[in-house]
């Protein structure tokens, strides 16, 4: 029987990549644009790593949208909330 986990911040991933090509954006340009490397950038719109919230204001800034509003990481839930 195979299990198919979802990423952690898979959600958040979709975010950022999904702006990376709404503005034109390659992997290899965005992500020194950005000051991360394209192995980072892959990990990020895979949703395996949570950006910092300066590197989600530089995604949001490079991307032009509003960088206090534009990406919302997950949020974390107790057990009593997800209940």
């Amino acid at each position: 029987m195979t299990v198919t986990t979802t990423p952690p911040y898979a959600a958040l991933g979709a975010q950022i990549r999904s702006a990376r090509v709404a503005g034109g954006f390659s992997q290899e340009a965005f992500a020194p644009l950005v000051g991360i490397t394209r192995r980072h950038l892959m990990r990020l719109e895979r949703g395996k790593h949570m950006p910092s919230d300066a590197l989600l204001r530089r995604i949001a800034e490079a991307t032009g949208q509003d960088p206090d509003s534009s990406f919302r990481p997950p949020r974390r839930t107790t057990g009593a909330q997800a209940a």
